[in-house]
């Protein structure tokens, strides 16, 4: 691949954040009379990116027989309890789909560039999460309802999905604005960490020397 040029896969990523911000704004905004349970999942599927980022960190610097003997099983259980509240298959499917990619990343060959490129996005993620999720919390009230109106609410049927308490199900437009904002800042996060890997400098470059041997070290493949 040419210096600089990002992976096409790289992209597909970028296009689906963007996709999933814009579907948020659009629930928030102007939401259908049918999209209530679409609403919910997705607010579920914002209190379960808590999981997702704490375990793509763990994931991407511990070692791989960890990862999957005893950090895939336990956040599975999560996935299975969020997918019960969600009352749908979604984040369960969501989340075998990540693990798959990860454990892609975790039984091949890959360069110390490559790993240093999973360790700065997990990372840069959970941050962003963390972030988003202290300054939606603290203005909460202050986050305009839009379409989300309690007649609204009441009228679609999405307090009868409700099977969870919180800020997150009982406001939806905090966990629908939190969620734009979020995928937003992670598209931007991700494109200049690939451009920095693309561009072979920066802080992966230090990241690709700094790693511990445990992680940078990897038997023979069988």
């Amino acid at each position: 691949m040419p210096p600089g040029r990002i992976p096409l896969f790289q992209w597909l990523n970028f296009v689906f954040y963007a996709l999933l911000a814009f579907e948020m704004l659009r629930l928030w905004i102007a939401p259908g009379e049918g999209d209530a349970p679409r609403i919910y999942t997705l607010t579920i599927l914002m209190a379960f990116e808590f999981v997702m980022v704490h375990s793509g960190v763990f994931m991407a610097v511990m070692p791989r027989r960890w990862s999957m003997l005893v950090f895939v099983p336990f956040y599975g259980l999560f996935a299975l309890a969020f997918t019960a509240s969600a009352g749908n298959l979604s984040i369960l499917i969501l989340y075998l789909a990540v693990v798959a990619v990860r454990a892609r990343h975790a039984f091949s060959d890959a360069s110390d560039e490559v790993r240093a490129r999973t360790i700065a996005t997990s990372a840069a993620a959970a941050g962003i999460y963390f972030v988003c999720v202290f300054v939606f919390a603290i203005g909460a009230g202050l986050v305009p309802v839009f379409g989300l109106t309690g007649d609204y609410l009441d009228a679609s049927g999405y307090r009868d999905l409700m099977t969870a308490e919180g800020i997150f199900p009982e406001m939806p437009q905090v966990p629908l604005a939190m969620g734009a904002v979020y995928y937003l800042l992670l598209a931007y996060a991700e494109f200049r960490i690939s451009r920095m890997d693309a561009l072979g400098a920066g802080p992966l470059a230090e990241i690709a020397r700094a790693m511990p041997e445990r992680i940078r070290a990897r038997p023979p493949r069988d």
